[in-house]
């Protein structure tokens, strides 16, 4: 086997060992036995195993017709079939739940966009290391999934019943949605394939004219202007084929999912930068030249456009903290320009000036979100544990590096703040955000709603943990990798982010997807502080007329299942992602 640099990686050398052991941890874990050898082997394999099975299974096949029979025969599911809707969106307006359709169609593409990136990223490793890139088979992907896609069609049963043609058209457009989204990272190939895969991007016309044209409170231009955008999106990233696009693309529509509801005002342009710099970034790496003149010319348009920023928006304690921070890495990324490194300034002037776009188009768009107090069921949950996560996840990264910097007063800091916030329970924090986290950001008559307050306190809650669980990978690692990088000449930032951060991370998957997890279920909690979450909706349900002391155990086993549906299928999902990268090794 030839790499790129010439030399031939040869069995002797102890390379073709390690390519083949690569590979086979790559491949799915599949036995040859057929079911009747497995049983035998691993069930009846002795006489006290046999006795084990046969009295377990006798209790577990007890269990699963008691619990059949209840939920077939027995169960009276009219709390949850009159308040389906209410369940899964809580008090959202009527007038306004046409934007929840485009939101899921939206958000099933960028998880197609997601899962096809991934696969990009692993083809491309798989072809620098010279081996074969690994596949995911239907069966691992049915494992994984199973769970969630058995809640969403039970939920529509019950709901909507198997004659409604609406609901289950939308479950089939969000399907294809996604499919459509990963059918574009795909290598295009000739033939029938190929023109197929072609006209893949065309799907969101069809999803338009199939989906969207169905509702009747969006105008037929509208849902062909979103699906043109989405077409164009498409037709881009099927062209470049370029990782850093198809991450760009996933962020963007998910991002777009999210203003959907939330507008376009306030920050929504920061979110929109945020999703097209991978893409801006690739750009600016590829480029040949390394003036220092743009370097200097993106930082201080970088320091312009926080000035700018902060003052056409109003001074706030917030926004004076942006301003400083701003200022000072537009001021160290000039110092580097001028020593040299032009990336730093580059990469902030691409920031600069798509932010700038972004700002305008938020306000030439003009669209009026629907404020948080209006959301609630699970659709909520789902949202606050997105949200929650991916801002504990970097802000966590930052302290569990903090809490390790040879700086005392940094490694205080960071230290104090973990172990203050793991020392108090959640619904403490929750309770006193009612009147300190509005305290401290409120400005004015612009007084932030309690669902904002509460995103704010589980997210700094996570944070924390997330941070003990990152020191604990970080503490895995062995010096000797940091000692090797320094051999090499990197710097300690780049030994950090190159060397010590993947093998810590990936250490931690297990654990750290179990604080996501234990996350997604604390949203749970928020029907405390009187936020109409999923579990919150049973207390209205149950206090009509109709389903009052009614029902009251079908409703909970459905708001379990939904929680353990998702939760199940991040379970699995992470066991994959521990299989594919061979955590336990």
């Amino acid at each position: 086997m030839t790499n790129e640099t010439g030399y031939t990686v040869a069995a002797v050398d102890g390379g073709g060992d390690i390519m083949k052991g690569l590979a086979e941890a790559d491949r799915p874990r599949h036995s040859d036995q057929t079911p009747s050898e497995w049983v035998k082997s691993n069930l009846f394999n002795n006489w006290y195993n046999s006795v084990i099975t046969v009295v377990f299974g006798a209790v577990s096949l007890y269990l699963a017709f008691v619990f059949g029979r209840f939920v077939l025969v027995n169960a009276r599911w009219e709390p949850v079939r009159d308040n389906l809707e209410l369940f899964l969106v809580g008090r959202f307006p009527r007038e306004e739940r046409t934007r929840l359709i485009v939101q899921a169609l939206l958000l099933s593409g960028a998880a197609g966009l997601f899962i096809g990136w991934l696969r990009q990223r692993s083809h491309a490793a798989a072809d620098l290391a010279g081996i074969e890139p690994p596949e995911t088979s239907i069966r691992e992907l049915i494992g994984s999934y199973w769970a969630l896609a058995l809640f969403l069609v039970v939920s529509l049963a019950i709901g909507v019943g198997l004659d409604a043609f609406r609901p289950w058209l939308l479950l089939v457009g969000c399907g294809a949605a996604a499919a459509t989204g990963y059918a574009v990272t795909l290598t295009p190939r000739r033939g029938a394939v190929g023109i197929a895969l072609a006209l893949v991007p065309l799907v969101p016309l069809a999803i338009a004219a199939g989906v969207l044209s169905t509702v009747q409170d969006l105008p037929n231009g509208s849902s062909y202007l979103i699906a043109v955008v989405a077409v164009i999106a498409l037709a881009l990233v099927q062209y470049f084929k370029r990782p850093a696009f198809t991450l760009s693309a996933a962020a963007l529509t998910g991002v777009i999912a999210f203003q959907v509801l939330s507008g376009s005002q306030q920050l929504a342009w920061v979110y929109l930068t945020a999703a097209l710099m991978p893409a801006a970034f690739d750009l600016v790496d590829r480029r040949d030249s390394t003036s220092p003149t743009l370097g200097l010319v993106g930082a201080i348009a970088f320091g312009a456009g926080t000035v700018f920023y902060v003052l056409s928006a109003g001074v706030t304690p917030l926004r004076l903290i942006a301003l400083v921070v701003g200022v000072g890495i537009a001021v160290f990324a000039a110092v580097a320009a001028t020593g040299g490194d032009s990336s730093a300034g580059m990469r902030l002037g691409a920031f600069a000036v798509l932010g700038m776009v972004t700002w305008y188009l938020g306000r030439l768009v003009g669209l009026d979100g629907v404020v948080w107090s209006e959301w609630g069921g699970l659709h909520l949950n789902l949202v606050f544990a997105a949200a929650s996560t991916a801002l504990a996840f970097p802000i966590g990264l930052l302290l569990a590096l903090g809490r390790r910097s040879s700086l005392p007063v940094m490694r205080w800091l960071c230290t104090a703040y973990i172990e203050l916030i793991r020392g108090v329970p959640l619904i403490s924090l929750l309770l006193m955000a009612q009147l300190f986290v509005g305290f401290f950001l409120s400005s004015g008559s612009n007084s932030l709603v309690l669902t904002t307050k509460a995103l704010f306190v589980i997210t700094m809650f996570s944070s924390a943990y997330i941070a003990e669980i990152v020191r604990g990978g970080l503490q895995a690692v062995p010096q000797g990798q940091t000692e090797a990088g320094q051999a090499m000449g990197m710097s300690p930032a780049k030994i950090t982010r190159l060397l010590v951060l993947p093998q810590a991370l990936r250490a931690v998957i297990p654990a750290m997807v179990g604080q996501f997890i234990s996350l997604f279920k604390d949203t749970s909690l928020l029907t405390i502080i009187g936020v109409l979450e999923f579990l919150g909706v049973r207390e209205i349900v149950h206090s009509q007329p109709d389903f009052r002391g009614f029902g009251l155990v079908e409703t909970l086993v459905f708001v379990a299942f939904g929680f353990w549906a998702f939760s199940f299928t991040m379970s699995r999902e992470s066991q994959r992602l521990e299989r594919r990268l061979n955590v336990s090794n």
